[in-house]
C-alpha cells in the first residue's frame, strides 16, 4: 500500500480503515489528555490543540473555511466510540 496515494488512518470500534483523503480536509480528534487537536491529512503534528471540540472546530474553520472538516463523535456507543461526522 503506497502512502503517497493513502492518507489518514481513522480508527472506530477498534478497527484501523484506510482511505484516500480530498485535497483541503481537516480531522479534529481528542486526545488522551481530553484536549482536542486539528490535524491535516498524514500530518504528524497537530495545526492546533484547542480546550474544546467547539473551540477545535472554530480554529479549523479559520485556518480554511471551505475544507472539509472530519469530527470525531466523543460519545460512547456499544463497545468504542460512535463514527466520525463531516461538515
Amino acid at each position: 500500500m503506497s502512502s503517497a496515494k493513502w492518507k489518514r488512518v481513522q480508527r472506530t470500534s477498534g478497527k484501523v480503515n484506510y482511505f484516500m483523503a480530498k485535497k483541503e480536509e481537516y480531522f479534529i480528534e481528542r486526545r488522551d489528555d481530553g484536549k482536542y487537536k486539528v490535524l491535516k491529512p498524514n500530518a504528524d503534528r497537530a495545526s492546533a490543540v484547542t480546550d474544546t471540540q467547539k473551540e477545535a472546530i472554530d480554529r479549523a474553520k479559520e485556518m480554511n473555511p471551505g475544507a472539509t472538516r472530519h469530527i470525531e463523535r466523543v460519545r460512547d456507543v456499544g463497545p468504542g466510540r460512535d463514527k466520525w461526522r463531516h461538515e
